[in-house]
């Protein structure tokens, strides 16, 4: 039996839909013709551009133009993006901070709405920020098979930081660690049972079995030691409830 992949196509005008819904832009023209800048309302940069270009312009067979969105992307994702269909150097802007997204279906939805998302956030008002929150190398390869769920990941970081700065990071093959003494919650993409959309799995562990409907699956590692997981698939799942897990999980892990 053979599983395809859906892809959802996202074309110019479900850009500016998608990003009039999720940020409450409106497209600018600033050249006054068919080209679109998208910027943030509160300090005017710009996050998007939609340019319509020639095929050849992009190093393509045929003359006539498509529709491209550049956008701004962490250098060290810039390579692996390049070799896949639909993605290259951005067109009239910096190649080694912007990247070029072709709107013919070539590139899946889902990863257009994750740049879309780091791009917003990469040209966004600098919040003050402490040093070990800055997104390291080991952490942005973790997720380079894996780039929509980046937003997700870049969100748990941020209130586990604000939470407890002393919280230490670890990054290996299949998962992210958060520490104090020990560890006492994770990020993976470990699979759980009859959940095929893509997401990212927080896992926390307790000194006992914490109920609710959010928990995907909850398992006794050790007497008195319960590893809990929970299936998080977009940014504002990240919530106060989440959130007060992963503290009790930090000073369970604390008294330990």
């Amino acid at each position: 039996m053979i599983l395809l992949r859906m892809v959802i196509d996202m074309n110019r005008q479900e850009i500016f839909v998608y990003v009039k819904q999720q940020y409450g832009t409106e497209p600018d023209y600033p050249w006054k013709d068919w080209n679109a800048v998208l910027r943030h309302k509160d300090n005017n940069k710009w996050y998007g551009v939609v340019l319509k270009v020639g095929r050849d312009k992009l190093g393509l067979t045929g003359d006539e133009a498509v529709d491209v969105l550049n956008v701004k992307c962490d250098p060290v994702l810039i390579g692996s993006l390049r070799t896949q269909p639909g993605f290259h150097p951005a067109y009239h802007m910096n190649k080694d901070k912007w990247i070029s997204v072709r709107l013919d279906g070539s590139a899946p939805g889902d990863e257009i709405k994750s740049l879309i998302a780091m791009s917003y956030d990469l040209t966004g008002t600098k919040k003050k920020k402490r040093g070990n929150n800055i997104m390291t190398t080991d952490e942005l390869l973790f997720f380079d098979k894996m780039q929509q769920m980046l937003p997700v990941y870049i969100e748990l970081k941020e209130k586990v930081m604000e939470q407890h700065p002393d919280v230490i990071i670890k990054v290996n093959k299949t998962q992210i660690s958060f520490n104090n003494k020990y560890i006492f919650a994770m990020a993976s993409f470990q699979r759980v049972p009859k959940c095929q959309e893509e997401y990212l799995l927080v896992s926390f562990g307790l000194g006992f079995e914490k109920q609710s409907p959010r928990i995907a699956a909850a398992t006794e590692a050790c007497r008195s030691r319960w590893t809990h997981h929970v299936v998080i698939r977009k940014p504002e799942e990240i919530d106060e409830e989440l959130m007060g897990w992963i503290d009790e999980a930090y000073q369970f892990s604390n008294t330990k």
